[in-house]
């Protein structure tokens, strides 16, 4: 089923002809690609079939040109969830459904068919917009919705061109807000007019599926309580597969992310340790732990930045009280 109704929508968008082999073509490949989609509980929320091409058999100058693609920064959608919760505008999640099948391509490229569809010899797939898997997709889809976006009168920011800006000309105190990652997108919005205007407009050029409230962005989620204008982000699934992953769930909490006592830096370069102690901190996974923690603490934990920084720096040549404090971090 799921592989029908892939090949469906690539009919449905026209994707592809089937022509004749021009001489002298290089063929891209392709393969299915299937995937576990889950909600922001963990729990299984549907099973995905899609076809993707081997990007990595394109040849640059005959299959594409530029590759590069802009998405939005983390920080700067913290920045909008604290302008969120500072101004009371709601945050809505909009989701674009097959984004790339939309963008028309510039190359000429030529594609073979996936495993179990059959062609006369000589014949293949001529590609006629942007498919999942070729390196071009992201920028070519991104150049589609910027060229929509501006001609519904919303402005790039120019400190990052994934946020997109509407205000009100009678009030201006009424804004449309978006931030873009791919195919996912966040409004921040005290207009509701054109916060539904915008949804109408895009669902004649695209097929967007309106999520309601923001509630899961990127393995963040996301818990908004208006009475109180506050806005929570928090990454439960992630922190809780790194616990997991190094051993750490389960264990004893510690009141605080590093010792006050204890100093990082500035250590002499020798230490005497015992043979427990060298197998410790030869046997613990730092460099994996403090990217890790690393991720948290850029995304949604700034309370462990600090000691995560200092960490950082013993990346190369850890010792046993590095060992120690980014154990106490996991906690």
């Amino acid at each position: 089923q799921g592989t029908k109704a892939e090949l469906d929508s690539l009919r449905k968008f026209g994707v592809y002809s089937i022509k004749q082999i021009p001489p002298n073509a290089k063929l891209v490949q392709t393969k299915w690609v299937y995937r576990v989609k889950r909600d922001s509980s963990g729990k299984i929320e549907r099973f995905k079939v899609r076809l993707v091409m081997k990007g990595f058999t394109q040849q640059q100058g005959i299959h594409f040109e530029a590759t590069f693609a802009p998405v939005a920064r983390l920080a700067s959608f913290r920045t909008l969830v604290a302008i969120a919760a500072q101004h009371g505008l709601s945050l809505r999640q909009l989701d674009f459904t097959c984004a790339y099948l939309h963008s028309v391509l510039k190359e000429d490229i030529w594609a073979r068919p996936p495993p179990g569809i059959k062609l006369p010899t000589g014949y293949a797939w001529k590609l006629h917009k942007a498919c999942y898997g070729l390196k071009q997709s992201g920028r070519e889809w991104y150049r589609t919705l910027d060229s929509a976006l501006r001609s519904l009168g919303f402005h790039r920011c120019s400190a990052d061109p994934c946020m997109y800006i509407r205000v009100n000309p009678a009030d201006k105190t009424q804004m449309l807000i978006l931030l873009i990652y791919v195919d996912d997108v966040i409004c921040a919005s005290n207009w509701p007019e054109a916060e539904s205007d915008l949804v109408k407009q895009l669902s004649k050029q695209f097929n967007v599926k309106d999520l309601g409230e923001l509630k899961w962005f990127l393995g963040i989620s996301v818990t908004q309580n208006k009475q109180a204008g506050a806005i929570r982000i928090a990454q439960p699934q992630y922190i809780e597969s790194m616990l997991r992953r190094f051993g750490f769930w389960g264990a004893k909490p510690q009141p605080t992310p590093a010792d006050p006592a204890v100093p990082l830096t500035n250590l002499p370069s020798k230490q005497d340790l015992t043979p427990d102690q060298v197998k410790e901190v030869n046997d613990f996974p730092y460099r994996e732990v403090i990217g890790s923690l690393m991720y948290a603490a850029c995304v949604t934990r700034p309370d462990i930045a600090a000691v995560v920084g200092f960490l950082a720096r013993a990346m190369t040549n850890p010792q046993h009280v590095h060992v120690i404090a980014a154990k106490r971090c996991l906690r």
